[in-house]
């Protein structure tokens, strides 16, 4: 369902500026040439504490993601120390601001 909006498989181009700023344009790829093996990550995370979650997230966002792919990343976290899961979501905020990210994870579950 991720994929219906256009940002999810679009690749950020970015172009420097006189003014030392940088625009960024957003070129659409069909579906199929999003790689979904890359943009959705099983952890293995068995037995993980909330430390461990932590220290995973510090990781994902010390790191830069790749330019050159539409800019989000989800990992999922199964079977934790608590017996719960996690789902973490990995948006850079070209995509979108806080509201119409929400707006588009309520519209991944309604059905």
């Amino acid at each position: 369902k991720l994929l219906r909006f256009r940002r999810f498989r679009s690749r950020g181009l970015y172009f420097a500026t006189e003014a030392d700023f940088t625009d960024i344009y957003f070129e659409e790829q069909d579906s199929e040439a999003v790689d979904l093996d890359y943009h959705v990550h099983i952890v293995q995370s068995s037995g993980w504490t909330e430390k461990n979650i932590e220290e995973y997230m510090s990781l994902l966002y010390a790191k830069d993601m790749d330019l050159s792919k539409p800019l989000w990343r989800f990992h999922i976290l199964n079977d934790l120390a608590n017996g719960r899961h996690v789902l973490l979501a990995q948006i850079n905020h070209t995509l979108g601001d806080g509201i119409s990210m929400v707006r588009v994870l309520f519209g991944l579950v309604d059905d």
